[in-house]
């Protein structure tokens, strides 16, 4: 019996007596429909996505919507905009005032806009949470459906 099925267990006794009926909850979509279920999730915590389709591009986007930053840091070398050199930066506090972080992400989550960040490729984990704007760029191939299939991809990781 897996965890889930014991929990619903739980739920179905502890209402014995009450007309309830449990449901199961479903996210399957196929490839279209999970980036679309990615890009709405994005939306209500106010996060912008954009579709590009090559690193240049990404670089124009940025530099479109982020013009004038005086202070960035860059973890992706694919994507030729100037960076601080963090690593002669003595500690977090010195990133500040950080104006933009540009990192990669794992894979994402369509039922909640979720995005996993491997904190080995970055040299200091606290920039995605020192920095005013947050740049991630994620390939749509790696959204899953949900946080159980989350879990299950985050096993298989290094």
């Amino acid at each position: 019996m897996t965890t889930r099925d014991k929990i619903l267990e739980n739920i179905r006794s502890s209402t014995s007596g009450r007309e309830m009926e449990l449901e199961e909850i479903s996210y399957s979509f196929d490839s279209e429909n999970l980036l679309q279920k990615f890009q709405e999730s994005l939306n209500v915590v106010s996060a912008d996505s954009h579709l590009i389709s090559s690193f240049d591009e990404a670089k124009s986007i940025i530099n479109s919507i982020f013009p004038g930053f005086n202070r960035c840091v860059n973890t992706i070398e694919e994507i030729d905009i100037h960076s601080l050199d963090i690593s002669v930066l003595g500690s977090s506090k010195d990133l500040h005032p950080l104006d933009l972080a540009i990192i990669r992400g794992e894979f994402g989550v369509a039922e909640n806009g979720a995005i996993w960040v491997n904190v080995g490729d970055l040299s200091d984990r606290t920039i995605p949470f020192l920095c005013e704007n947050l740049v991630v760029l994620l390939d749509s191939q790696t959204i899953v459906s949900d946080m159980h299939e989350a879990y299950q991809k985050t096993d298989s990781l290094d």
